[in-house]
């Protein structure tokens, strides 16, 4: 067997590169901000978009998916399955049900208890300030 010429091994250790990945897209990592690109990038794709959570379409134990390509389009606008708040109010990030659910707080407007993500460490104060900053921004596609 002959050995793989070094420009063959290059490119083999570049296509399993430890970059973050969305779909078949490794997705370039920005720093965390009040945009939905680094949201999802930092934050969805990592904590939320998993094989057991919120992933495919549908996913397998969520009605929501937040996986690169449908998160937005499902969150922004959309009324929860769980109460009739919005899940990102554009501009209202205390009537949001996203974030309600992120801080734990979801029951107090008529919804679910339970923290997101679930069975894992709550999101960092950073991570939640990007969300309610972004939302509070009018939650644009960007």
């Amino acid at each position: 067997m002959r050995p793989l010429p070094t420009i063959g091994l290059a490119l083999l250790a570049a296509a399993c590169g430890s970059g973050p990945r969305i779909g078949n897209q490794v997705q370039n990592r920005v720093a965390l901000g009040p945009t939905f690109y680094s949201i999802q990038v930092n934050v969805l794709t990592p904590a939320c978009a998993t094989t057991s959570c919120h992933s495919g379409n549908p996913p397998p134990n969520a009605p929501l998916s937040l996986d690169a390509d449908r998160a937005y389009q499902e969150l922004v606008g959309k009324t929860s399955s769980q109460t009739p708040l919005l899940l990102v109010n554009p501009g209202d990030p205390e009537a949001s049900y996203f974030l309600q659910k992120i801080l734990g707080t979801a029951g107090s407007s008529g919804g679910v208890w339970t923290r997101m993500p679930i069975g894992a460490p709550p999101l960092s104060a950073d991570e939640i300030d990007a969300i309610q900053t972004w939302i509070a921004n009018g939650a644009q596609n960007d």
